[in-house]
C-alpha cells in the first residue's frame, strides 16, 4: 500500500482549531484536492484527536474534470457531494467523527469510478469554538497494483 500525494505535495493532511482553525461551515480553510489517477478504490486513514467540539465531520467531493496542466491547488470543476439514495431521496453523506467517543484512528473506504478525476476533502466542525476544535490527520492510501495477474496486459 501507498499513499497517494496531496496536490500539495503532502502525504499526511492535518488540520487543527489552534493551527488551522476548523470552521463550523466547510471553508477552504480545511479543504485539500488529490488526483485520484484512475484508482478504482482508495481508504481514508483518520487520526482524529478531541476537542471542545462535539464532532467533525468529513465531507468527499469528486470531480470528473480538472483544468490541465493540473496547479495546486487543483482546479477541479463540477464537483459532485458523496451521497446516499434510500426510498429514492439523496442524502448528502458526511462523515461524522463524535469527540464523545474519543480519540481514535478509523479506516473509511471509498469507492471509485476510473473517470473520477480529482477527490477533494473539507473538514468541519459541530459545537466547540474554532480555536478548541480538534485534530484531524487524513491520509489517503490506496492498493493499486499495475500488474495483478498472469493475465496482466491482455486484461481491458
Amino acid at each position: 500500500m501507498s499513499s497517494l500525494q496531496f496536490l500539495d505535495k503532502s502525504q499526511q493532511v492535518v488540520f487543527s482549531g489552534p493551527t488551522t482553525t476548523i470552521l463550523a461551515t466547510y471553508d477552504p480553510v480545511a479543504q485539500i484536492e488529490i488526483e485520484l489517477k484512475s484508482r478504482a478504490q482508495v481508504l481514508i486513514n483518520v487520526d482524529y484527536v478531541t476537542g471542545d467540539e462535539t464532532s467533525l465531520e468529513i465531507r468527499l467531493e469528486f470531480s470528473p474534470d480538472v483544468d490541465h496542466p493540473v496547479t495546486d491547488p487543483a482546479v477541479g470543476t463540477d464537483y459532485y457531494i458523496f451521497t446516499t439514495c434510500d426510498a429514492g431521496v439523496l442524502t448528502v453523506q458526511d462523515f461524522q467523527v463524535l469527540s464523545a467517543n474519543g480519540a481514535g484512528k478509523f479506516r473509511l473506504p471509498v469507492p471509485l469510478l476510473h473517470q473520477e478525476r480529482i477527490m477533494r476533502l473539507s473538514v468541519k466542525r459541530t459545537g466547540g469554538s474554532n480555536a478548541g476544535a480538534g485534530v484531524i490527520k487524513l491520509r489517503v492510501i490506496d492498493d493499486s497494483h499495475p500488474i495483478t495477474s498472469a493475465l496482466a496486459g491482455r486484461q481491458p
